[in-house]
């Protein structure tokens, strides 16, 4: 059960089409369209965001 769920997390949040859209939107600095798990905590001109 845990590795079905960790399986469909990641097919779901990491993937090369979540990838390449963020990749786009933090180069142009255009607002990002999903809430990316790896960047939560980055704001959309690269900086940290505070706690």
């Amino acid at each position: 059960a845990w590795a079905s769920r960790c399986r469909e997390f990641f097919h779901q949040e990491m993937n090369t089409t979540l990838y390449s859209r963020y990749i786009v939107e933090a180069a142009l600095q255009i607002p990002f369209s999903h809430d990316y798990v790896w960047a939560q905590d980055i704001n959309l001109n690269g900086s940290l965001k505070s706690n």
